[in-house]
């Protein structure tokens, strides 16, 4: 019985160091490092060039009609 005593506490502590090691070496995200590698300076938006696509209608709208 001692032994699975032992054996349970040893796994929750490997546990916790597990978890707390992730936390420590993770990146704030409110350092400036993040929010410089979140938007780059000099980066704009990119804005989606999409075509016109009213040319097709007519195309789709026979497709659907029965």
């Amino acid at each position: 019985m001692l032994f699975q005593w032992i054996m349970g506490i040893v796994a929750l502590a490997a546990l916790i160091v597990f978890l707390l090691s992730d936390k420590w070496t993770s990146k704030s995200r409110h350092s400036s490092y993040y929010e410089q590698v979140k938007k780059p300076q000099g980066k704009e938006p990119r804005l989606a060039n999409l075509p016109d696509a009213s040319k097709h209608d007519e195309f789709y709208s026979r497709l659907n009609a029965r």
